[in-house]
């Protein structure tokens, strides 16, 4: 996902707090918006 990296480029020390997030986010519906974009 493009705001994944941008996450890891702007907080290169909390890549794994940014995946914790992009995870939950995940489970509240983001990666069926990715889809159906």
């Amino acid at each position: 996902m493009v705001w994944a990296h941008y996450l890891a480029n702007k907080y290169p020390n909390a890549e794994i707090f940014a995946i914790d997030i992009l995870e939950m986010e995940e489970i509240k519906g983001v990666k069926g918006f990715y889809r159906r974009t």
